[in-house]
């Protein structure tokens, strides 16, 4: 293995270790956004997952009362000494607000599962401080994979920074320690929600789809390859096509499921953004193409989430407002910008488009 390539190797894993092992998933709504705009609607957002018992049908709510979930809290937090504060709220709270979270915008009942929680400090990109939770009916062991991982990295990167000496026989040590690397799987959860750490407001959530759950390396591979072989790579897709019936049908499901998030106010404004598509493997070497809608809705804080809804199945993917929180580098935060600038022209349903 080449010197450069093994830079490159180690540039895209330590971009990989931050956005899974320091942020969780906290960002995941507005990293989607963005990288599904690069890519001008095709997309694949891999999940190298290792196998894990998580039910494809989760056991529905059933209306006994308001029994408190029985619950596995487990802290992700990295790294480790970092101190919760005492006006966070504390990890048992969080989570229960996170299951009434799930409960109340997908109708899930999470009673008996595994919330992990990680505590994200707030810093000068983001006005708040967050507790991010991943659920999941088997323990993913985080932690110590996580820990495993870091080691690997720190022992590789050590040995970066000595230097590459193609007749040195520590080449081949680079070259087992960046396999290693490359066979640490993240394994998905089920669930996953974002709250202020201190209010416990509602930021985000989102569920992982069956098809992409649990994907072996073989089956990233082949995605891979399709998207090679298709669409020339991840930049030269054509957004997908929706029709404005399905615009319509979409986006009134995209206020019911924003008005759930939006517990504490009202939904006043629809308007559907973009569409873009996931590839999951469907088996024989076949692609499935699945389009989702995404559509910007605003309560009457002037606070706006961007909620994605699968087209095939009319399930809720996801729904974000963490772009609200990000503060700019004059000091205002995307909320802040919205309910100056926003016109009425923006705030009402183009009914030429949902119609």
């Amino acid at each position: 293995m080449k010197a450069s390539k093994v830079k490159e190797v180690l540039r895209v894993a330590a971009v990989t270790a931050v956005a899974v092992a320091v942020f969780g998933g906290a960002l995941l709504g507005i990293n989607t956004f963005v990288l599904q705009a690069a890519t001008n609607g095709e997309t694949y957002l891999p999940q190298a997952v290792a196998e894990v018992s998580i039910p494809d049908d989760p056991v529905e709510a059933v209306a006994e009362g308001p029994k408190a979930p029985n619950l596995t809290v487990i802290n992700t937090t990295f790294p480790q000494d970092v101190v919760i504060p005492p006006l966070a709220l504390p990890m048992e709270d969080a989570a229960q607000i996170g299951a009434q979270y799930i409960m109340d915008v997908l109708g899930v009942c999470i009673d008996g599962m595994y919330v992990e929680l990680t505590y994200i400090r707030g810093h000068e990109g983001i006005s708040r401080t967050l507790w991010n939770g991943a659920v999941s009916s088997a323990c993913r062991d985080t932690v110590t994979r996580t820990l495993h991982w870091n080691e690997v990295n720190d022992e590789l990167m050590a040995r970066m920074e000595s230097g590459v000496d193609r007749e040195n026989a520590d080449v081949d040590v680079l070259d087992t320690l960046i396999d290693e690397l490359n066979r640490y799987e993240y394994i998905s959860a089920y669930f996953y929600f974002t709250i202020d750490a201190v209010t416990g407001q509602r930021i985000d959530i989102w569920q992982t789809s069956p098809g992409s759950r649990n994907a072996t390396a073989s089956e990233i591979d082949a995605i891979n390859e399709y998207l090679r072989r298709e669409r020339g790579g991840y930049g030269r897709g054509r957004a997908p096509e929706i029709s404005a019936e399905d615009k319509y049908e979409l986006g009134q499901l995209a206020v019911e499921y924003a008005q759930r998030h939006f517990n504490n106010s009202a939904v006043v404004d629809v308007e559907f953004a973009h569409a873009f598509t996931n590839l999951v493997y469907a088996g024989n070497n076949n692609i499935a193409r699945y389009i989702y809608a995404m559509f910007a809705v605003t309560d009457d804080t002037g606070r706006v989430a961007h909620v994605s809804i699968c087209l095939n199945d009319r399930v809720l993917n996801s729904i974000s407002t963490i772009r609200n929180d990000l503060i700019h580098r004059y000091g205002t935060t995307y909320r802040e910008e919205v309910v100056e600038n926003i016109t009425e022209e923006r705030r009402i349903v183009r009914e030429s488009e949902l119609q």
